[in-house]
This record gives structure tokens, C-alpha cells and sequence, in this order.
């Protein structure tokens, strides 16, 4: 009998097993034994990571950092705003810049800004473009007729905006404002510990005997000598494995299963072994 099936029944006599998976374990064992065929289902274990209850990070979360390989964003974040100026003030006085001359009010696209800064993953020169023709959209709507102070008040709109967009472009201020924002809505998420495999749902345990399942969740490889078959019916490994003496992989009587048959005999029947 197999190590499997004699860990599993010794958890029975602990007290630990419903009736109803006695009676599979007996059946599947009593099964084996008259048909001779032994198909052992993809076997799945994941890292104690807390797997599944995190859909954003299959690794482990830390601190965001300057450089990290797998920012997400942060659980229940929302990111904030505080129209045109540093958050933090200058010198701790705070400084609003909304209507520079008094020409247009700005203070729209720079809340929108700010909540680009402040969006994990979300390129800086993407927000700060989308900036710019948001202050060029507010000149155009503010400065729409055709009469003289129309065009100048438009065109010293527009020299504001790009005064604004060079501002946070192609400055320091600019770049620490960002990194700021992302380390605020960023977690880090780092790969799986040990170098072990990462699954698109969850990370593996350490070691090479692991593959993704069909379902992406991680399952051990069949041990050596034992052939991979399909095997619809395991939906997290999508595989089971099969003696080495067993190595046809025949489909079961039911849509969706697997027989082992001998390569010695005369191949599939009606959903067993010719």
C-alpha cells in the first residue's frame, strides 16, 4: 500500500476523519487492487504565506522603496489632494498657487495631479502630460471668445500652464513629489522566499519539485519514474500521475477522468484498459 494512503488512514485512527472519506480511501484502495490501474491525482501545497487572501500579491508585502521590482498598490488607500501647491508648504507655511495672476483657476488639474502622483504605478510623465491639457482645457473654456482679451488672457493662460507643467517636468520638485506619492499608495511586493516558484495565484515551497497548475496554483511534479496524463477532473493540477508500469494515460468512464493502463496490453476501451 502506498505512504499516502497509510498517512492518511493513521489521521483516521487519531479521530480526525469524516465517514465519508474512510469510505472514499477504501473504495479508491479496493479499486486499485481489481483493476490494477493506479492514477495519483496533481498534488497541491502552497507556502504558509496566507495565500488566497491577498489577490494583489502572491509574495509578501513590505515598505515600498525606491527600486522595488514589484510595486502594488496599498490595501484601503485613497489617494489625496490639496490644489496647487507643496503639500507640506514652504518652510511650513502653507503656499496656494491655484489662480497664478489670477489669470485661470488651476486648481482642478492639480488635484488631479496629485491623485496621479499618488496612484500606484501610474507613470509620472502620463500624469504630468495629462496635467498640462488639463490646464490648456481650462485656458480654452475660461478664454473661449474671439475679442482681443480673450486671446491675450488664453495666451498668458497657457504660459502659466506651461510655466506649471515645467514646474513639476523637468524639476527635482517635480521628481520627489512622485516617489513621495508612490511610496505613500506602494507596497512592495517581493517574490516568493528562497527563490522558490511563483505561481500567478500563490508562491510555491522552496524547492524544484513544483509546477503551476491549470488552475495557476502550485502542485508537485510527479515523483521520477511516474508519467504525467491529463486529468480534467483535478481542477487546481489539471494532471495526475501514473505508475511507471501504467504509463498509458486512457480516459475514465466518466468525462473528465483517467485511467493508467499497461503499455503491454491493448490499449483504451470504453473507459478503461483493453
Amino acid at each position: 500500500m502506498n505512504g499516502e494512503w497509510i498517512d492518511r488512514l493513521a489521521r483516521v485512527v487519531a479521530g480526525g476523519m469524516p465517514r465519508r472519506e474512510v469510505l472514499r480511501i477504501f473504495a479508491a484502495t479496493t479499486a486499485t487492487a481489481v483493476f490494477g490501474s493506479w492514477v495519483r491525482p496533481g498534488r497541491g501545497t502552497a507556502a504558509s504565506l496566507g495565500q488566497g487572501k491577498d489577490p494583489g500579491c502572491s509574495g509578501i508585502r513590505t515598505f515600498y522603496r525606491v527600486g522595488c521590482p514589484n510595486p502594488v498598490p496599498k490595501r484601503g488607500f485613497t489617494p489625496s489632494f490639496n490644489g496647487c501647491g507643496p503639500a507640506g508648504g514652504i518652510y511650513g507655511v502653507k503656499v496656494t498657487l491655484n489662480s497664478p495672476l489670477y489669470i485661470a483657476d488651476f486648481s482642478p488639474a492639480c488635484n488631479g495631479h496629485d491623485i496621479g502622483y499618488s496612484t500606484c504605478n501610474r507613470l509620472k510623465g502620463a500624469t504630468d502630460a495629462k496635467f498640462y491639457n488639463d490646464m490648456v482645457a481650462i485656458c480654452a473654456k475660461d478664454y473661449s471668445g474671439s475679442a482681443v482679451l480673450d486671446s491675450v488672457g488664453r495666451a498668458q493662460c497657457n504660459i502659466n500652464a506651461q510655466l506649471f507643467y515645467k514646474a513639476v517636468s523637468q524639476t527635482e520638485v517635480g521628481d520627489d513629489a512622485y516617489q513621495a506619492g508612490q511610496e505613500e499608495a506602494c507596497d512592495c511586493c517581493d517574490e516568493c522566499p528562497g527563490g522558490a516558484l511563483k505561481c500567478p495565484l500563490e508562491c510555491c515551497r522552496p524547492g524544484d519539485t513544483w509546477i503551476c497548475g491549470s488552475s495557476g496554483r502550485c502542485c508537485q511534479k510527479c515523483q521520477p519514474g511516474w508519467h504525467s496524463c491529463p486529468y480534467p477532473n483535478q481542477p487546481r493540477c489539471g494532471f495526475g500521475c501514473c505508475m511507471p508500469d501504467l504509463s498509458v494515460c486512457c480516459p475514465g468512464v466518466n468525462p473528465g477522468d483517467l485511467r493508467c493502463c499497461s503499455p503491454k496490453g491493448k490499449g483504451c476501451y470504453k473507459g478503461g484498459c483493453g
